[in-house]
């Protein structure tokens, strides 16, 4: 999903699209997901950031983080800052997973940085990124 698809699982995850601050010159994007609402087929979530019309070098601290919405607490987060970005276009950020439809949701950081405007991510079963085609 991405900002022209904003809704997925009636609407159990839902994509803010771009929310741009123009004075402060920066954006965010935020996804939004009921986890409650994601049917018990599907057992990864794979976060991918594409930086579209630049380079990930262009973007201001470009982060992930996972909070938990009922007592905004952090869960974890994966900073791009001062990473090797040069002239790379996107990165697969992380991915939640579960090993079954009542299994607890996982975070794993991955930070593989690639150059195309899109990812199409490849796991094994036991949940390892195999590959990314981009």
């Amino acid at each position: 999903m991405d900002y022209c698809s904003k809704y997925a699982f009636d609407k159990a995850i839902i994509h803010s699209g771009d929310v741009i601050d123009y004075e402060q010159k920066s954006g965010t994007h935020r996804i939004s997901i009921e986890m409650a609402k994601i049917p018990s087929n599907v057992k990864s979530l794979v976060f991918t950031m594409s930086a579209w019309h630049c380079l990930l070098e262009d973007i201001k601290q470009p982060s992930v983080y996972l909070e938990d919405f009922s007592n905004k607490s952090d869960l974890c987060s994966y900073e791009l800052e001062g990473k090797p970005t040069k002239s790379k276009k996107s990165v697969v950020m992380c991915k939640l997973h579960r090993k079954g439809p009542q299994a607890r949701w996982e975070m794993v950081a991955i930070g593989k940085i690639g150059m195309g405007d899109a990812a199409i991510c490849s796991f094994d079963n036991a949940g390892d990124l195999l590959y990314v085609l981009w």
